[in-house]
């Protein structure tokens, strides 16, 4: 995360409710480019990294003479992980990898509340997709995750026959231990 000037590169608005100047105090922009209008006080009650973050000075204006914070992540993994932080409806995340990277952001943010909401999810894929739910449990270090995941996927796979996308982003140990389970 850093603040630099904002540039005059068109952004794009996010969806709503994010995406008001007047219902907001502070500028989310995301590595896509993509702006959201978020309150600092909702921001900071959900997470001790933003609070601590907002007490520091805040130059980087834009047109509105909101601060513009750059984050790392994309709108996709952004969108859903304040959607946990605002009063509005929980996104649906269908996608145990997608809500791998949302968690990680979670994570990232000290979004408590969205952490375990987005573990609570994730351990609802382990039985359809107990490979997935193990990578996404390892690379995030949630061991109760991954031996949950292990087990499901151990009861009902024949050792080496299932690969799925993501098993290059868990070290070769994560790997032998899930054989070995």
């Amino acid at each position: 995360m850093e603040f630099r000037k904002a540039t005059k590169k068109q952004a794009t608005q996010a969806t709503y409710p994010f995406n008001d100047p007047k219902k907001s105090d502070v500028i989310l922009r995301t590595s896509d480019n993509v702006d959201f209008y978020v309150y600092r006080i909702i921001l900071s009650v959900a997470s001790p990294f933003f609070e601590s973050m907002f007490s520091l000075p805040q130059s980087v204006l834009d047109d509105t003479n909101h601060p513009v914070i750059d984050v790392s992540e994309d709108s996709k993994i952004i969108d859903p992980l304040l959607r946990l932080c605002y009063p509005v409806d929980d996104p649906i995340i269908m996608d145990p990898i997608i809500l791998g990277d949302i968690l990680e952001a979670a994570l990232k943010y000290e979004a408590t509340e969205a952490v375990t909401i987005l573990k609570s999810c994730l351990r609802t894929f382990t039985i359809p997709n107990p490979l997935q739910v193990y990578i996404v449990a390892c690379r995030l270090g949630l061991e109760d995750i991954a031996s949950l995941a292990a087990y499901e996927w151990r009861s009902k796979t024949i050792v080496g026959s299932s690969y799925v996308y993501g098993t290059s982003k868990i070290s070769a140990g994560a790997f032998y231990r899930l054989i070995n389970f």
